[in-house]
């Protein structure tokens, strides 16, 4: 156990440190369980020229809680400010893992060097919580903080399933010039990103995250056996200034579902791309394939430029999709950059229901919007708001307009 609770004011943990042009040691650690309290750290650190080192933890069980902390409380490798060394590597192996209130698995940068890139890879259940923590984010993190600084690092998790809640995040973000790194999550259960009662980001992103950053975010991948994105959760990249947004590829074994049941209406629930208003960057395409697709209640699908760059492109494939009361699959542009196409294919039954609900590439500025193209064996459009019912059936190639039956 590595408990700082009794010492709030000092850091308590294993580590090394580097203030010259040397490399710091690099770090590893082996235990049956492991657990980390408010301000224990298994780290190392650069504070000068020199790299940090590398830090690998091994445990059956491993839990971090960063309750009452006044640093942070986690696994990192970190360039300190003032710095101009490289942040190390990040490797944990757990049988399961638990990150909750402000505990962190990170190796990033405040410096100009590189951050390092992160590998969790959990044979059971990962999950992260950060709902009793919200001032200090809870989660996988790899970043790059200033102008002048390099790159952050990439992060790749695996696990049997995961559990990502309230302010939870696995995210890799540029906040200066160097580019955010790419993410990779790879679930061969249940990914569940539940977002309620949200004030940040929860859920897997890579991001742009300022205005005067130039750095691109990085591609998100994921891949999951099941995946539930419930009430503001999201798989989301962004950028605020003139670097682009990351592309998104979402592919799901079985079924996916967006719900926005009870979300705050001013964060989006689901799988998006966005360039935000006042950004020159481009938004990112999105590539989602899935089993089954179920889209309710606002939840989303959408790529969005609110600047002068382009929204992405928005591809969607499933064996079936319904979409209820709100649900969106969209490429849109509101600023003067141009729209993104729409292609939605489903090899099987697709139902649409509900208002509001609906496809569609949408321009509200100077550009044009991008196309539409819906292909399925079985097209259902309901409109119960206005009473209003239409079926289009579509078999081998032969469409057919009528009434549903």
């Amino acid at each position: 156990m590595v408990d700082g609770t009794a010492n709030p004011g000092t850091l308590t943990g294993i580590g090394s440190v580097t203030a010259g042009p040397g490399r710091a040691a690099d770090v590893a650690v082996a235990a049956g369980g492991l657990t980390i309290l408010a301000n224990g750290e298994i780290v190392s650190i650069t504070t000068g020229t020199g790299n940090a080192g590398n830090v690998s933890v091994s445990a059956f069980d491993a839990s971090i809680d960063g309750s009452s902390t006044s640093f942070q409380t986690g696994i990192l490798s970190q360039a300190n400010p003032g710095s101009r060394g490289n942040a190390g590597s990040v490797q944990v192996n757990a049988g399961s893992l638990s990150l909750v209130n402000a505990g962190q698995i990170s190796a990033s940068t405040i410096g100009l060097g590189a951050g390092g890139d992160v590998n969790v890879q959990v044979g059971g259940k990962l999950s992260i919580n950060g709902a009793g923590f919200l001032t200090t984010t809870t989660g996988i993190f790899a970043t790059t903080n200033l102008t002048g600084g390099k790159n952050a690092g990439n992060i790749t998790v695996s696990a049997g399933d995961l559990t990502i809640i309230t302010n939870g995040e696995i995210a890799s973000g540029t906040f200066g010039s160097g580019n955010a790194g790419n993410v990779a999550v790879h679930v061969a259960g249940t990914l569940s990103i539940d977002g309620t009662s949200a004030t940040p980001l929860t859920g897997i992103a890579s991001n742009n995250a300022r205005s005067a950053s130039a750095g691109s975010a990085g591609s998100l991948t994921v891949t999951a056996g099941s995946l539930n994105i419930v009430t503001n959760g999201q798989v989301s990249s962004g950028t605020f200034g003139s670097g682009n947004a990351g592309s998104l590829s979402v592919n799901v074994a079985g079924t996916l579902i967006v719900d926005g049941t009870r979300a705050n209406p001013d964060i989006l629930t689901g799988i998006t791309t966005d360039a935000e208003t006042g950004s020159t960057g481009n938004a990112g395409s999105i590539n989602v394939a899935a089993g089954a697709v179920t889209l309710t209640n606002s939840g989303a699908i959408s790529s969005t430029s609110g600047g002068t760059g382009s929204a992405g492109t928005v591809q969607v494939g499933t064996g079936s999709l319904a979409m209820r009361n709100g649900g969106v699959i969209s490429a849109s542009t509101v600023g003067s950059g141009a729209g993104g196409d729409v292609a939605v294919t489903v090899t099987g039954d697709a139902n649409l229901a509900g208002s509001s609900t609906s496809i569609l590439a949408i321009s509200l500025g100077a550009s044009n919007a991008g196309n539409v193209s819906v292909i399925a064996d079985n097209l259902s459009i309901i409109n119960k708001r206005n009473d209003f019912e239409r079926c289009l059936r579509v078999r081998k190639g032969r469409k057919r307009c009528g009434q549903c039956g």
